[in-house]
């Protein structure tokens, strides 16, 4: 039986990558109707509240207080789901991404759960990613 996912996505200025993310939870491989994605902005000064509004699939809400675990736990307060899965703003999920993630919650010793991370420079962060890039191996073989 399929489990209800809250998709909680914190976003702090990212109008470069928003879109991208918010198509990529819509498009995902996961019936529509078992998962909702909230945006929480924490403060954005740029357009990625407006870019996030065109989106009639994302419930989109604030959290005043700065910073990332403010905004998920907000995010959290507000989910309907029975289980929570935070991505962040300027992260692209493969299709498969949720589907791989909540089978694993079939057993009963699983708890969390991580998906594979590889970055990108669509946010203009090139030195960093390029650190992320030759740690990726490490952390998310």
């Amino acid at each position: 039986m399929k489990k209800f996912v809250s998709i909680i996505v914190p976003a702090f200025n990212a109008q470069k990558t928003i879109e991208k993310c918010i198509n990529a939870l819509i498009n995902l491989n996961y019936d529509k109707s078992f998962y909702e994605i909230i945006l929480v902005d924490n403060n954005s000064t740029d357009r990625t509240v407006e870019l996030v509004e065109r989106f009639s699939e994302v419930k989109c809400i604030k959290e005043p207080r700065q910073g990332r675990s403010y905004a998920r736990n907000t995010g959290a307060q507000k989910a309907v789901g029975e289980l929570l899965a935070f991505v962040d703003a300027d992260v692209f999920v493969d299709p498969l991404w949720l589907d791989h993630l909540v089978s694993a919650f079939t057993m009963s010793h699983i708890g969390g759960g991580q998906g594979r991370i590889v970055p990108c420079n669509d946010d203009g962060q090139d030195s960093l990613n390029t650190f992320r890039i030759r740690l990726q191996e490490e952390s998310t073989s």
